[in-house]
């Protein structure tokens, strides 16, 4: 009786003290912004626990991929948590408009789905080649040219090296071969692989091992590209021109190219019409989407423009002229173009508008508005802010502050003041 009784009691204490209990948890969500769109990935964590959420590379939308730069360190497409509550972290990426094509490994054909390299690699995972087999890509190009072609991956053991080889899936002729030591993880790029229409390429692995381990790989038209920069982080608009390059902007770019097709004289304002080929020597304006994300990649290529532009190209070595008695010149400062009220040397790069307005009284505190066609807003500047105009902040023809001017043209107080 008593060890009836004895086990009882031990098996009673027992689902006591085993009784299950839950962890706290939270959800972690990453917002991706491609362009318009947002993309999300979510993740539930136990709280306090050190913990990463990855995400991937490029992402493919409607008008085109979209990239961010990796981590200078691990992990290169991830961020580390520790979560004490629920928690939005945004990441923005940029459209590169030479990409044509972009896969991760375990979606070619030929690749098992694994684990390894999770912190170097995007969405935390590459997948490996198994031995003496290989993977081919869907890339259906439609016409022939020359690409760079990135691929990113490694030795997913640490022993041995790793030996795999970027062929022509038709011919297998090699086109590079690449070594992988123990460990090792790299972005590698090819560059100018002529590619023919409807050319798929091949990634084969000879050996008799299946040490490599793939990411991804993105091929891109072997373009020269630039990259253009809005520098005005306060009205997000500044004027810029190239004197050596045709440009091609992306149409839905996070910085969009103008013209000025238009002077309305009782509005006061000029009509802004986006383009994307920009020719050499033209000016635009540019407008950035957010400060957050004021830089867009244009593509080095022929292009041209014949319709109207009041905008002019500055090269830095001529002096503008306020006037030719018919038309006056007008710069782009705090959202607003202002008459020039003496001749002046406009550094290269930049834009000036010409137009038939002839500078009224006290012309430098009421500027000319801008319409942008494609939203149909005025941007009315500092002509609604009366106290951005008398504020004794300096700013140059570009509308930046300035702390320490020196000499030179400047806006002081809604009039341009000679240092």
């Amino acid at each position: 009786m008593r060890k009836k009784l004895l086990f009882f009691s031990l098996l009673t204490i027992g689902l006591m003290t085993h009784e299950t209990v839950m962890a706290e948890t939270y959800t972690a969500t990453l917002q991706l912004v491609c362009g318009s769109k947002t993309e999300t990935i979510t993740g539930t964590f136990e709280a306090g626990a050190d913990t990463t959420i990855y995400y991937p590379a490029c992402y493919k939308e409607t008008d085109g991929y979209y990239v961010i730069a990796q981590n200078k360190n691990t992990p290169y497409y991830g961020i580390s948590l520790n979560l004490q509550k629920d928690t939005t972290i945004t990441l923005t990426y940029t459209l590169d408009p030479t990409i044509v094509y972009y896969d991760k490994y375990k979606d070619i054909c030929g690749y098992t789905s694994g684990t390894a390299l999770a912190k170097e690699s995007s969405l935390g995972h590459s997948d490996y080649l198994g031995s003496n087999s290989s993977a081919i890509t869907g890339m259906s190009l439609t016409s022939e040219g020359y690409y760079n072609v990135t691929l990113a991956g490694g030795n997913r053991y640490a022993r041995d090296k790793e030996y795999v080889s970027l062929l022509y899936d038709d011919t297998e002729d090699e086109i590079q071969f690449l070594e992988y030591d123990s460990s090792e993880y790299r972005v590698v790029t090819i560059d100018s692989v002529l590619i023919g229409e409807d050319q798929e390429l091949m990634i084969s692995n000879s050996t008799s091992n299946d040490y490599f381990a793939g990411d991804y790989i993105i091929v891109r038209e072997a373009v020269k590209t630039v990259n253009v920069k809005c520098t005005n982080s306060e009205t997000l608009m500044c004027t810029y021109s190239n004197s050596t390059q045709d440009l091609k902007f992306p149409k839905t770019g996070a910085v969009k190219a103008y013209v000025a097709t238009e002077y309305d004289s009782e509005k006061d304002s000029v009509t802004l019409t986006q383009i994307t080929d920009v020719p050499k020597n033209t000016g635009v304006v540019l407008k950035a989407d957010s400060k957050d994300n004021m830089t867009v990649i244009a593509i080095v290529s022929s292009g041209s423009y014949t319709g109207t532009n009041l905008l002019n190209a500055t090269d830095g070595s001529n002096t503008i002229k306020t006037t030719d008695n018919t038309n006056y010149a007008y710069i782009l400062s705090s959202g607003l173009f202002y008459a020039l009220d003496t001749d002046y040397t406009i550094n290269s790069g930049l834009a000036y508008l010409w137009i038939p307005r002839e500078p009224k009284t006290e012309s430098s505190a009421k500027g000319v508005g801008l319409i942008f066609s494609d939203s149909q807003e005025q941007e009315t500047g500092i002509r609604s802010v009366k106290s951005a105009v008398k504020n004794g902040k300096v700013y140059n023809l570009q509308g930046v502050e300035v702390k320490n001017p020196t000499s030179g043209l400047y806006i002081i107080n809604g009039r341009k003041v000679i240092k």
